[in-house]
């Protein structure tokens, strides 16, 4: 049911947020790959992020 997907861009770059985070764009990228492959969201581009559940995906990031 797509309403209740949620759509992100994100305000930087993930080379950015790496940065801002404290860890590397390596880790970003494998982070949201492993989200997409468990079907929690679905990256459209660099910086565009579907969320299919964000209580899902909230509950999976604890």
């Amino acid at each position: 049911d797509e309403e209740n997907h949620t759509y992100v861009t994100l305000p930087m770059s993930k080379k950015e947020l790496a940065s801002y985070l404290g860890t590397t764009p390596e880790t970003i990228s494998r982070k949201f790959s492993s989200l997409e492959d468990k079907g929690l969201i679905k990256q459209h581009t660099h910086k565009y992020i579907e969320i299919f559940n964000l209580d899902e995906l909230l509950f999976a990031s604890s």
